[in-house]
């Protein structure tokens, strides 16, 4: 029993015919038309991924330039905080020894005056002693 090519050809039309074979054929279709939306689906998302990760490249080129930015600040914040507090500190010193000085002169001033005060007072002791030995002289021969 062997088949012609006419035979062969025929009974290939017939099968094609069938409609399981209609229904493969347009399951085929449907299946190889998913494929394509599915890798234009993925190209999407690849280029989405490279641009997402061109962005994360930028971000973390700029959050190191801050960091950068944030750690000079923070060093010149520390500097002139310390410039701030000497200047606060040798201006406190500077009235304190203004303040010193300006009692020095004070108790200058007051030791000068003591001492005026005591030279007087001895000067005028020692003419009242005087004054009553002169007194007591004149009196005892006079």
């Amino acid at each position: 029993m062997s088949l012609t090519a006419e035979e062969i050809n025929l009974k290939d039309s017939q099968i094609r015919q069938l409609p399981t074979i209609q229904g493969l054929k347009q399951s085929e279709e449907k299946i190889f038309h998913e494929l394509e939306v599915l890798e234009h689906g993925q190209q999407s998302i690849n280029g989405r991924l490279d641009r997402g990760s061109e962005r994360m490249d930028g971000i973390e080129d700029e959050l190191k330039d801050l960091k950068g930015l944030m750690f000079k600040y923070s060093e010149r914040a520390e500097a002139r905080h310390t410039e701030i507090k000497n200047e606060i500190k040798n201006k406190e010193i500077q009235e304190l020894r203004g303040d010193l000085a300006l009692r020095q002169k004070e108790d200058d001033k007051k030791s000068a005056f003591k001492s005026g005060l005591y030279i007087g007072l001895s000067v005028l002791a020692v003419g009242t002693i005087i004054s009553v030995l002169g007194y007591l002289i004149i009196k005892a021969y006079g």
